[in-house]
């Protein structure tokens, strides 16, 4: 698959998640074979203001995927101003994120609240591809309060966007309800440029439904959280392949996060967000909910770092 003239290793793509999709896990990610990954939503305005914490989000990593900066915002110059920041120059690719459906982001006008103009899109695409020099892609939803996608994504196309990511529900369903693959079949054959299909994508069969939709690529999301291997479980199921992972190895794996974590972040911040990790590691567990009752009162690396042990040893 390619995005303008970047060609990446597969069709699958880690989406950006809020607190989530830092450089640590994003390298995990890519590590277990996710062709492109994304950043947390960075703040065009943040940027601007040179906001700290808005910078850390972009801190560099050395993942074996390309690596696309999420910028979000409504206004189309201050965009593309941030779009041409030397913050971002280390991103060979810029992604504006038109579909968060967060009460915060869309009080703003930002995330979903801009499928409400297409036209703004056009303006916002344009602006950011003029500026950034570089490949240019958006993600929307199936709508803000009603199916607009095809419109937006055409807005976005004409505006010189390289590729769309649709997920398949309206700002107002949030992340309830099944995902509408009808739409995304729709703006697959409305646009020319390539459509990466988002929502309800938890294995390869699943994968599968959403490339015979006519997208070119599948962007995965929460599925991925908690379960990096995702990457290598869709991959083996293409390649008719059995996939297995022991828990000696999610040890290693969650050992090595817990660690990269600590180095990145410091102890203290890392024992606090490896309480999210570490209790989505443990879905499907026996006894996830009394071990999720002792993760979230965890204040120190080495009894985390011994909670890990104790788990997956």
């Amino acid at each position: 698959m390619y995005i303008a003239d970047i060609k990446l290793k597969n069709n699958l793509l880690l989406a950006p998640m809020a607190g989530i999709t830092d450089k640590v896990f994003r390298n995990i990610c890519a590590q277990f074979g996710a062709g492109m990954v994304f950043t947390e939503m960075v703040s065009a305005n943040g940027l601007a203001h040179s906001n700290s914490a808005t910078r850390f989000l972009l801190k560099e990593d050395q993942s074996a995927a390309p690596c696309a900066a999420q910028l979000f915002g409504h206004d189309p110059e201050l965009l593309a101003s941030a779009a041409a920041s030397e913050a971002l120059k280390p991103f060979p690719i810029i992604d504006v994120n038109m579909g968060c459906p967060a009460k915060k982001i869309i009080a703003n006008g930002d995330g979903s609240a801009l499928m409400r103009s297409p036209k703004n899109i056009f303006k916002i695409v344009a602006a950011v591809k003029e500026a950034a020099q570089r490949p240019v892609t958006v993600k929307l939803r199936a709508g803000f309060d009603s199916l607009n996608a095809v419109e937006c994504a055409l807005a976005a196309q004409e505006g010189g966007a390289s590729a769309v990511t649709v997920h398949g529900r309206t700002r107002e369903q949030g992340y309830s309800g099944r995902c509408n693959m009808d739409i995304i079949e729709k703006v697959c054959a409305a646009v020319k440029v390539p459509v990466i299909g988002n929502g309800d994508v938890s294995s390869g069969r699943d994968a599968q439904i959403m490339l015979s939709s006519g997208c070119s690529g599948v962007m995965i999301g929460r599925a991925a959280f908690g379960r990096p291997w995702i990457f290598a479980e869709i991959s083996s199921y293409f390649d008719k392949k059995c996939f297995s992972i022991s828990d000696e190895q999610k040890h290693e794996i969650i050992s090595e996060h817990f660690k990269a974590l600590c180095e990145f972040k410091g102890e203290y911040t890392a024992v606090r967000e490896m309480r999210k990790h570490l209790a989505a590691y443990v879905q499907g567990i026996k006894g996830a909910a009394r071990l999720r009752q002792k993760i979230v009162v965890q204040t120190s690396a080495p009894e985390m770092a011994a909670l890990i042990d104790g788990i997956f040893s």
